[in-house]
């Protein structure tokens, strides 16, 4: 079948049954709640002149324009690669960089994007950014690899979302992983993921967060590097105080939550 889905078909079948009503794209263009089947109908038609149209009209709203780049192909190429892709790509900058006007010289660059993610205050186009095609494949480093400095932009930046989170997690390199473990807002499950992953460094990076959950504590306290780390880092409390106490009240000294348990 040529890689068309199954609800592909059956949405073709339905509308060549007049179960769905045709919907012209004019009424739908400024439409942020624009529906899924009209989304299908532009992704099957595959009528790329049309959603570059849409894609590059400042009128639409935000929500619309990201739902529909969504279903817009980079062919596996780069974000500049064609000239397709390029036009796309500034698109992308033109719309969210707030003063454009005075960096024109951006437009056309990675730096763009970059520029963007790092004043990013709306979690939704960083999720829309890390799932683009062209970053699905810079998730490791590359001599030369552009695309990887928007990927560690993403990686630390404080509203990226922990689906995000996890998906980078599950697909990045050791460095970009390094980057999430020293995150605050790392929470259980991704710590879990990140110490099974078995990656030394990353266990190193892990033993220095100061909200480590304490079924992690447990588990690195068996290397002594790593317990050292969390003795000198961690928020403490009773139960991990205690833990600790025994074999590295020195590091435990220099932890800035020790005053809580001054004598």
């Amino acid at each position: 079948m040529n890689g068309t889905k199954i609800s592909d078909l059956r949405l073709l079948e339905n509308y060549e049954a007049e179960e769905i009503e045709p919907t012209t794209i004019n009424l739908l263009k400024n439409d942020s709640s624009c529906d899924s089947t009209f989304l299908m109908n532009l992704k099957l038609s595959h009528n790329k002149y049309e959603l570059k149209s849409m894609l590059q009209d400042r009128t639409i709203s935000n929500q619309l324009f990201l739902k529909l780049l969504k279903i817009y192909s980079w062919s596996n190429e780069d974000f500049f690669q064609n000239s397709d892709n390029r036009d796309m790509s500034a698109a992308i900058i033109d719309r969210f960089c707030t003063d454009i006007e005075r960096r024109e010289c951006i437009k056309y660059s990675t730096q763009g994007f970059i520029h963007i993610i790092l004043r990013c205050k709306e979690p939704l186009l960083l999720d829309a950014i890390a799932y683009l095609e062209p970053l699905q494949k810079s998730f490791k480093s590359e001599v030369n690899d552009q695309n990887y400095s928007i990927v560690t932009a993403i990686a630390t930046h404080s509203l990226t979302s922990p689906s995000v989170l996890n998906m980078l997690i599950k697909n990045a390199d050791t460095y970009v992983k390094t980057l999430i473990a020293m995150r605050t807002d790392c929470d259980e499950f991704m710590q879990t993921i990140l110490y099974e992953d078995g990656d030394e460094a990353v266990k190193e990076v892990l033993s220095q967060n100061i909200n480590l959950n304490k079924k992690i504590v447990k588990l690195l306290i068996k290397n002594d590097l790593y317990a050292k780390n969390i003795a000198k880092n961690i928020r403490l409390d009773d139960a991990i105080f205690d833990m600790l106490i025994k074999n590295y009240s020195s590091q435990l000294a220099r932890n800035n939550s020790i005053k809580k348990y001054s004598k």
